[in-house]
């Protein structure tokens, strides 16, 4: 079954420039090339995405179910 990408909550890498600016993110396999645009003063931080809010929102309890 397809599923949209961004479904499931995952983790991912984001490059940040020595101001704190996002330069680029990439998933944790394709590490690399983040690596090979990283320049001095910049920082490769793991960052956690929670999945697409529309199938992650909070289940409704019904009232009347016992």
């Amino acid at each position: 079954m397809w599923h949209c990408a961004y479904k499931f909550p995952f983790e991912y890498l984001i490059l940040k420039d020595k101001d704190g600016n996002q330069i680029k993110t990439a998933f944790l396999h394709n590490k690399e090339e983040l690596t090979n645009i990283k320049n001095d003063g910049d920082t490769i931080i793991k960052a956690h995405y929670k999945g697409c809010p529309h199938w992650n929102k909070p289940q409704l309890q019904d009232e009347f179910e016992l």
